[in-house]
């Protein structure tokens, strides 16, 4: 085994500003269903498409407007990403040695039916749980099956998606199912920490450590991640540049390492328990190394990291002293933006999160949140209120999730709707929201907070307010509905936009005139006019429907009521 003891000795000696860059960046095996595809050496890859070298590809980056709010851009606009997880692990992957009655792996026509599904739930991203060992099937052998496959139903249902690389940190951990057996089986080459005691998952096959970053395995895992890259950038311009993929998370909770299981697996090297530092240190130059990667490849798009429940950007509370924080991972070249797990069905909570991640040019944003939770609706609205985006863990859970752990007290089942597709209690409501984010297009990102009324956002769980005021900056909106359902009052430019789950009364009540209410929806920035009524300061908001009122020769002055979003 590799000798580490110099390295921990070291470790032991500087402190972790040395170890981060000082900048923050902008900008299983198939079942035999599967359909077949042509498997490449590395040695004898050819391009069959001519490529610039010099040219950049950007689909997808970070911007700031001037007053410091960051928004995400894709394929030159602004986009307000509506996001589901989508475990494709969890629908391919199948240990039959502990469970030998599960179910078989879905084909990819059944593949097919999440993203249909996805689309007519007016989502328009899917993250995608992408194997390292999916794509190198041997060693410098590659299998792009797969990732053909997501790309294709993605421009099919005219989805954006994002992959989630799931290779050697996956919680804090290393999984069998994740990363190939070559590197699995040889140990000398790819050392491991050492544990207490290694385990199994009947999700993730055997569990353990690997030395995350050790030389030879930041190399291999460079080399797949070179190869994904240039065959996706090589695939868009073979299927219309459509651009399907905008983002890559970089591994996934990658702070639960040091958080969490270097106590709870007393986490060792060379018989010594490492330190904080050391292992901080370790998962840090591992993400910097596969976000680098990513970002310097031909197809531009972001690179982010996900944050096991922080509810903030200051120190991890188990490490109150040793500055060890999200910003440490925001700050490195590779990865452009963070964004927390919170796991809480308290919009108070989704909302303090956002405003707090929104800190050194990072966009805020909701990374996963279960969408078993009644408040979903209220979750999902707050988010984008507080300046971020928000993403629902899961989409649809997978069935074989919930068959391993059915017998256990935890709720696997985390999707806004069931796993069979049908709809759970608050999945309509949900549906709803996301259809009225959709509706305000590309100019949602660039509405600033104070002109954002959030009505039945900060309320206690399933407790709807039939009366609420808000203001935004210079209107005062009186909301009032018999059915509950949450609403927003958008000011932008020139117009107030209004939008309701439920039918309601929205009154202007700093205004004392009859106006125009056009209805209607943006495509891209462009407002496209429906219908058109006239109405008075009270405008009857019909269900999921998108108001625009002129509101320039309305009295600037507002009252003294604060709104209660901000």
């Amino acid at each position: 085994m590799k000798d580490y003891s110099l390295l921990l000795t070291i470790a032991s000696l500087v402190t972790l500003s040395s170890c981060v860059s000082p900048t923050t960046s902008t900008g299983g095996s198939m079942s035999n269903s599967q359909e077949s595809s042509s498997i490449t050496n590395s040695e004898s890859v050819s391009e069959s498409v001519s490529i610039n070298e010099n040219a950049d590809y950007i689909v997808s980056e970070i911007k700031t407007l001037e007053n410091g709010k960051t928004y995400l851009e894709v394929d030159g606009n602004p986009f307000a990403l509506r996001g589901g997880q989508l475990r494709v692990d969890g629908l391919l992957n199948r240990d039959y040695e502990w469970y030998p009655n599960a179910m078989d792996p879905l084909t990819y026509d059944q593949i097919e039916e999440y993203f249909k599904q996805a689309k007519e739930f007016n989502l328009n991203t899917l993250e995608l749980a992408l194997d390292w060992k999916r794509i190198e099937i041997e060693k410098d052998v590659y299998d792009f099956t797969l990732v053909d496959k997501l790309l294709s139903m993605s421009n099919k249902y005219d989805l954006k998606c994002e992959f989630l690389w799931f290779s050697t940190n996956m919680c804090g951990d290393s999984h069998q199912f994740h990363i190939p057996d070559y590197i699995i089986y040889d140990q000398e080459t790819y050392p491991r920490f050492e544990v207490e005691k290694e385990s199994h998952s009947g999700l993730y096959g055997n569990v353990f450590w690997l030395i995350l970053n050790d030389e030879d395995l930041m190399a291999r895992e460079r080399l797949v991640l070179e190869k994904l890259m240039d065959h996706v950038y090589e695939w868009n311009l073979e299927n219309g540049k459509k651009n399907p993929l905008i983002g890559m998370q970089i591994h996934n909770e990658s702070d639960g390492l040091l958080r969490w299981r270097l106590d709870q697996r007393n986490i060792s090297l060379n018989g010594e328990k490492v330190t904080p530092e050391f292992l901080w240190n370790v998962t840090l130059e591992a993400l910097d190394n596969a976000g680098k990667t990513v970002k310097d490849a031909k197809y531009k798009i972001y690179t982010r990291c996900n944050m096991t429940v922080t509810f903030g950007v200051g120190e991890f509370p188990q490490f109150a002293g040793k500055g060890f924080s999200p910003l440490d991972v925001l700050r490195l070249d590779g990865i452009d933006m963070i964004g927390d797990d919170p796991y809480s069905s308290d919009p108070k909570k989704i909302n303090k999160t956002v405003k707090e991640y929104a800190v050194e040019g990072n966009y805020p944003h909701i990374s996963e949140n279960m969408g078993n939770y009644a408040s979903s609706p209220a979750l999902f609205l707050t988010a984008y209120q507080a300046g971020g985006s928000y993403m629902f863990y899961d989409f649809a859970t997978p069935q074989y999730f919930i068959f391993v752990n059915g017998s256990g007290s935890y709720q696997m089942d985390q999707g806004i709707i069931n796993p069979d597709f049908t709809y759970k209690a608050h999945s309509a409501e949900a549906r709803s929201i996301v259809n009225g984010i959709a509706k305000m297009g590309s100019v949602l990102p660039l509405v600033n907070s104070e002109d954002f009324a959030a009505f039945n956002v900060l309320t206690e769980e399933n407790k709807k307010e039939l009366t609420q005021t808000i203001c935004t900056s210079s209107i005062q909106i009186k909301y009032e509905t018999k059915n509950g359902g949450v609403a927003y009052a958008i000011e932008h430019g020139e117009y107030l936009y209004l939008y309701s789950t439920q039918d309601c009364n929205m009154t202007i009540e700093n205004a004392s005139f009859t106006y125009k209410a056009d209805i209607g929806h943006f495509e891209v920035d462009e407002f496209i006019v429906e219908d058109s009524e006239i109405v008075n300061p009270t405008i009857s908001v019909g269900k999921e429907k998108l108001y625009r009122i002129k509101i320039r020769s309305i009295n600037k002055e507002v009252s003294s009521t604060t709104n209660e979003n901000v």
